[in-house]
């Protein structure tokens, strides 16, 4: 009897808008691309990809080709952000979120957001040139509970698809970051949206030259009205928006901003909204409120 002749692996093709992505022991697969020398590092877990059937990690929403001169997305070329963006902008599509973006790109909006995954190293020798883009499960799970069981590096269990799912509140309250805290100098502790809680951040930014404080006032203004989808009746309303900056020295680590504070080079600042009066409380995520009225409770 003659011995067999043990035969490669086929190599995987390339993934599925839809599929989902699942973690695990690290001998799942092989490695990825990772290091600015374009060499195969190897993650700390395993990764595979496949029908959706809970409980799974992240959910593929998009897949386009690699920029040329993209290198593999991960920091090879001058340009070492562009898949996470093309990602981010895919996640709002996937679960279908209005687009937040601020037109003078200043501040990044919270919510849904995707991280890119590039072939592995069988797929990469085979020519498959591809981005995935990954949405990970969010913080809360639909009841309110901390959704929050990591089984490896950035993933969290979860078994509610994504796709489609933006109007529906209560999925829009597990993505909301919401924290409680009436003085929004102080740490404020995050909290799942659905349940009654003192302001919710909406967007971040950063910055190397100092911005003038009144442009970011005046910007996360308007970036409250364009996430609560009320325009311009947002100003008028039962809600403020409101920059805290954390880390710009030698101000303090955190601190509201006021429009005469001098901001120094180097910083962060969030926007974030609150009631106006300071004994009502939120008991849903203000994000595409919409003509809807403010969820608000007596404290």
């Amino acid at each position: 009897m003659t011995a067999g002749v043990a035969s490669a692996l086929p190599v995987d093709p390339p993934p599925q808008v839809e599929d989902c992505v699942y973690t695990g022991p690290r001998d799942w697969t092989t490695e990825r691309p990772l290091d600015d020398e374009g060499s195969f590092v190897s993650f700390d877990i395993g990764v595979r990809l496949g029908p959706c059937i809970a409980p799974w990690d992240a959910e593929i929403v998009d897949v386009h080709p690699m920029a040329e001169g993209d290198g593999l997305t991960y920091g090879v070329s001058d340009k070492p952000y562009l898949g996470r963006n093309e990602c981010g902008g895919a996640a709002a599509r996937y679960v279908r979120q209005p687009d937040f973006t601020d037109p003078a790109g200043r501040w990044l909006p919270s919510g849904p957001s995707s991280d890119p995954l590039p072939p592995d190293q069988r797929q990469f020798a085979a020519g498959q040139r591809w981005v995935a883009c990954l949405l990970s499960a969010p913080m809360w799970d639909p009841s309110g509970r901390d959704a929050t069981t990591f089984v490896g590096p950035g993933f969290i269990r979860s078994g509610q698809t994504g796709h489609g799912q933006w109007q529906d509140p209560v999925f829009r309250n597990q993505w909301g970051q919401c924290g409680i805290g009436t003085d929004g100098a102080s740490p404020v502790g995050l909290v799942f949206c659905g349940q009654p809680h003192d302001r919710e951040q909406l967007a971040h930014t950063y910055w190397d030259i100092a911005p003038v404080a009144a442009t970011l006032i005046d910007s996360c203004a308007g970036q409250a009205a364009r996430m609560t989808e009320q325009g311009d009746e947002f100003a008028d309303g039962a809600l403020t928006s409101e920059v805290v900056v954390r880390g710009s020295d030698p101000a303090p680590e955190i601190q509201i901003l006021t429009r005469t504070t001098a901001l120094t080079d180097g910083g962060w600042a969030e926007c974030w909204v609150r009631p106006v009066d300071p004994g009502m409380r939120l008991t849903a995520t203000v994000v595409s409120l919409g003509s809807a009225p403010p969820p608000l409770v007596p404290r």
